[in-house]
């Protein structure tokens, strides 16, 4: 499967892209099934190489040839010198009983749906990963957007107060020290 670090190299190198703005959720999920995995290809050869063993399946065995030559007299190589030479030639062909051939075949072409289903199935995780990430990224994106806006609310809102005191810098550290001296904002956990 993909890493948490190949799927932020995936959407980070979507940001870099000729598209000004972040990398949508489409263009991660693109990016992500353009890009080569191991285990997709992996499936891939598996369900191929089941396909081929289908076809072999449903083949007859190749045919047998044999010759044998027996008790030829060595000093003539005559055959018709001794009684009890033979030359003997053969063919033999297996033929299997019954729908073994059919089944057979039908076995692997089961194996071979099974490994499209397994490709399929690591093509989704990978897709269901990208979103994950795209979604948790996104998340703390607006997070940090939102924070900075209630920060600057609040910088507004006390902006002549802090400026006076310490200058722009340091708001953060009277707004700290303000809620540490209030009773009612002390004891309310952070959001």
């Amino acid at each position: 499967m993909i890493t948490n670090l190949m799927l932020a190299a995936l959407i980070g190198a979507g940001l870099q892209s000729a598209s000004p703005g972040p990398l949508s959720l489409a263009e991660a999920i693109h990016i992500a099934r353009q890009q080569p995995d191991p285990s997709v290809s992996r499936y891939d050869a598996a369900a191929r190489a089941a396909r081929h063993r289908g076809e072999a399946a449903a083949v007859l065995p190749d045919p047998v040839v044999s010759a044998a030559i027996m008790n030829l007299p060595l000093t003539t190589l005559d055959p018709s010198g001794d009684p009890m030479s033979q030359l003997r030639l053969s063919l033999r062909q297996m033929f299997p009983r019954g729908d073994s051939l059919r089944l057979s075949r039908s076995q692997e072409r089961a194996r071979a749906r099974e490994e499209r289903a397994r490709r399929d199935l690591a093509v989704r995780e990978i897709i269901l990963d990208v979103r994950n990430e795209w979604l948790e990224q996104r998340y703390w994106e607006l997070a940090r957007e939102q924070t900075l806006q209630r920060l600057s609310t609040l910088q507004d809102l006390s902006g002549g107060q802090c400026q006076r005191k310490l200058g722009v810098s340091g708001w953060a550290i009277i707004l700290s020290d303000s809620v540490r001296g209030n009773p009612a904002l002390a004891g309310s956990p952070p959001s």
